[in-house]
């Protein structure tokens, strides 16, 4: 309804680095997107409650505490399998390589800037990016 605040999605963002956490979530929401965090897969899993989530995006670290991110991305995708998911990393590998070669799977290394984290979740959310 109009009273409802408009926003352009809701994502869902795992990493158990809370200084992690906090900055890409501050950077999605001044991009008017609304997020849910998880501190590891299983909690991301939890959450995702399978395909009648209202959930449009995951944003995952590749380093969980308890399950790598890879394996995430995998189980998420058995449960929806059109789950668009943007991972970042600090490290960049061939298999990380061509996984993102994956459709509706994006890369973002680390350090990124905020435009660049802005530009791969438009284009994964098959958005034209706003800039």
């Amino acid at each position: 309804g109009p009273g409802e605040p408009r926003t352009k999605g809701t994502i869902l963002l795992v990493d158990d680095e809370k200084s992690v956490r906090d900055l890409v979530r501050r950077l999605l929401e001044l991009d008017g997107y609304a997020v849910v965090e998880a501190i590891d897969a299983e909690e991301a899993l939890r959450l995702f409650g399978g395909a009648d989530s209202a959930l449009h995006l995951m944003v995952t670290d590749l380093s969980l505490p308890d399950l790598d991110g890879w394996e995430l991305c995998r189980r998420i995708r058995s449960l929806q399998p059109t789950m668009p998911i943007l991972v970042i990393s600090g490290s960049f590998d061939l298999n990380t390589m061509l996984a993102a070669n994956a459709p509706d799977v994006g890369f973002l290394q680390k350090p990124f800037a905020p435009e660049d984290l802005y530009r791969r979740v438009s284009v994964l959310l098959g958005r034209p990016p706003s800039k």
